[in-house]
């Protein structure tokens, strides 16, 4: 299973600012088409939350997976909406029994690092924003291994925004 992780940070790498506020990020018509393209988006309850605030759940043309432990979501799952409390090990197996190589994970922070620490991001994908936050959620939160990465590409988007790309050298080696 391929595993791409997509995220709009800070330049100091928050991707929520404080209370999750992503009011900032500029980017949304390239997360849908990236979302459509993979076919799947896997996400954790905050951003979950935060994508329902903005009316923007269920992502069309995906499969859409929410890692919760929120006992009343886990019974609400529909033919493109996947609510579940299995590991992020467990999430990409079911993908794969549905037929599905590749998955896009769009966080948040702890979402990113469970995925990390289990050696199961293939490609990072982040769209930097040109601002600095003092408080918020990290790209990657929780406890995780030194991961190496290689520079793929980078992309001006428009004058403020910068898109760059790494493969993640640890896990690609051995996938």
């Amino acid at each position: 299973m391929n595993v791409t992780l997509l995220m709009a940070i800070t330049i100091n790498g928050f991707v929520a600012g404080q209370d999750d506020d992503t009011e900032w990020v500029k980017d949304i018509d390239a997360l849908y088409k990236m979302t459509a393209e993979a076919g799947v988006a896997i996400m954790g309850k905050r951003t979950y939350d935060e994508c329902v605030k903005y009316n923007a759940f269920p992502y069309k043309g995906a499969l859409n997976i929410v890692m919760t432990h929120d006992k009343t979501l886990l019974t609400k799952s529909t033919d493109d909406v996947i609510f579940t409390d299995a590991t992020p090990q467990g999430a990409l197996q079911l993908l794969e029994q549905k037929g599905f190589d590749h998955a896009l994970v769009i966080g948040g922070g702890n979402i990113n690092g469970s995925f990390l620490k289990a050696g199961l991001i293939n490609e990072i994908i982040l769209d930097i924003h040109p601002m600095v936050m003092a408080k918020g959620i990290h790209l990657f939160e929780g406890d995780f291994p030194y991961q190496q990465l290689e520079l793929m590409s980078f992309t001006k988007i428009n004058d403020d925004l910068l898109q760059v790309k790494y493969r993640v050298k640890n896990n690609y080696e051995n996938s």
